[in-house]
C-alpha cells in the first residue's frame, strides 16, 4: 500500500489542501470544527505530519538556512544531571520532551552550561556552528536563576516550569494556583472544615509557592472565618516548627508540598493518618503510590514544550518574546488512602 499524503486526509475531510496543512498546524485561521474534521481524517488514515519537512519547507518558502533536526535541551545545575533522577527528587521534564522531539522527526540533545570552558559566548557559537536553530530550557537550579548574558537573538527559545526567572521565555508550566486550589476545594466538599497548607523546603517559596498559596486561599476566604488556618510556610525543614504550628491550629486535614516529612514527623507526635488527620500532597508524582493528592504530567509538560518550539520555529519567532506566554497544564485529584473522612 502507498503511504498516505496529505492530498488522501484533504479530500476525505472535503477541504483544500493548504486548508489540511494549516489545521494539522493548528493554525489560527482555520476554525475549531474544520482543524477536529481534518485531524479526524487523519487519525482515521493514519497520517502523522512530517513536522520536520514543514520546518524544511517553512524555510525554503523565506529562503533562509535549512534547519537543523537537533533541539539543544539546556540545563544548569552544578553537576551535569542534577536536574534528573536519582540526584533529584523535583519534575524530569527531558523523557516526555525527548519522546515527542522523536515523534516530530527531531533530535533532542542535552548542553550543560557549567561544562568545563563553556561561557555564554561558546554556547551560542556551538549552536551556530552546528546549526541547531532552537532552544528547549529545561529546569534550572533554584528560583532565583537568570540567563541574561546569552544572546538568545538567533533561536527559537521554550522554557519548561518557573525555575528559570529572567528572561521569560515562552513556556508551559503546571497551572499551580489550580492544583492548591483543587486540593483544597475537594478537601472542603468532603466535609474537612480545618484545612491547612503547609511548605517546609526553600523551593517551595517564590513564584511557585505565591501560585499555590493564592489558589489555596482563594478557596479559603469563602469558608467561615472559624475554619481559616493560618498557612505554614517555612524555608527548611522544621520538624518543632511544624508540630508547633499543627498543635495550636488543630487542623483537620493538612495539604502539603512534600508529604513524607511530614508524615514522619506526624507519626512521631503519634498522629495518625488518616484517623486523626488527612494528608493531601501537592506534589503526588506517583498516581499509585496510595496517597491523596494532586497528580501533574511532567512528560507532558516536555512534550506541550517541544510542540510549542516547533511551532516558534515554523514561524521564524527568534528571541527574548516582547509578550511571552504561559501554556497552563492543569493537574488530576488522586484518590489515595492518607485523606479518610472528617472526624
Amino acid at each position: 500500500m502507498s503511504a498516505v499524503t496529505l492530498v488522501d486526509v484533504a479530500r476525505a475531510a472535503g477541504v483544500h489542501k493548504a486548508t489540511a496543512a494549516r489545521a494539522l498546524q493548528r493554525d489560527p485561521r482555520i476554525t475549531p470544527e474544520t482543524r477536529q474534521l481534518v485531524e479526524a481524517a487523519a487519525a482515521k488514515l493514519g497520517y502523522k505530519v512530517n513536522h520536520l519537512l514543514s520546518a524544511w519547507m517553512s524555510t525554503r518558502r523565506r529562503r533562509v538556512p535549512v534547519a537543523s533536526a537537533v533541539i539543544a535541551y539546556v540545563t544548569g545545575h552544578p553537576t551535569r544531571y542534577g536536574w534528573r533522577p536519582p540526584a533529584s527528587d523535583l519534575p524530569d521534564f527531558f523523557p516526555g520532551a525527548l519522546a515527542r522531539a522523536e515523534q516530530a522527526g527531531f533530535k533532542l540533545e542535552d548542553f550543560w552550561l557549567r561544562e568545563k570552558g563553556m561561557t555564554p559566548e561558546r554556547f551560542a557559537g556551538i549552536l551556530r556552528a552546528r546549526n541547531i536553530p532552537s532552544v528547549l530550557i529545561g529546569r534550572m537550579p533554584g528560583a532565583d536563576t537568570t540567563l541574561l548574558e546569552y544572546d538568545w537573538s538567533g533561536f527559537s527559545v521554550a522554557a519548561l516550569g518557573v525555575s528559570l526567572a529572567a528572561p521569560v521565555f515562552h513556556r508551559v508550566r503546571e497551572n499551580h494556583f489550580h492544583t492548591a486550589s483543587l486540593a483544597a476545594k475537594q478537601c472542603h466538599a468532603r466535609g474537612f472544615q480545618r484545612i491547612g497548607l503547609a511548605f517546609d523546603r526553600a523551593d517551595d517559596i517564590g513564584r511557585m509557592n505565591d501560585m499555590w498559596v493564592g489558589g489555596f486561599l482563594s478557596e479559603q476566604v469563602k469558608w467561615p472565618p472559624a475554619q481559616r488556618v493560618p498557612p505554614l510556610l517555612s524555608h527548611a525543614p522544621d520538624r518543632a516548627k511544624f508540630l508547633a504550628w499543627f498543635k495550636r491550629h488543630r487542623p483537620d486535614v493538612v495539604v502539603v508540598s512534600q508529604a513524607d516529612p511530614m508524615r514522619e514527623w506526624l507519626a512521631s507526635a503519634k498522629v495518625a493518618i488518616p484517623d486523626d488527620v488527612g494528608l493531601v500532597d501537592l506534589r503526588c508524582y506517583d498516581p499509585h503510590a496510595g496517597v491523596t493528592g494532586v497528580h501533574y504530567n511532567f512528560s507532558q509538560t516536555g512534550a506541550v514544550g517541544v510542540e510549542m518550539l516547533i511551532g516558534l520555529m515554523h514561524r521564524q519567532e527568534r528571541g527574548v518574546p516582547a509578550h511571552p506566554q504561559d501554556v497552563l497544564l492543569e493537574g488530576k485529584w488522586i484518590e489515595g488512602g492518607t485523606l479518610g473522612t472528617p472526624r
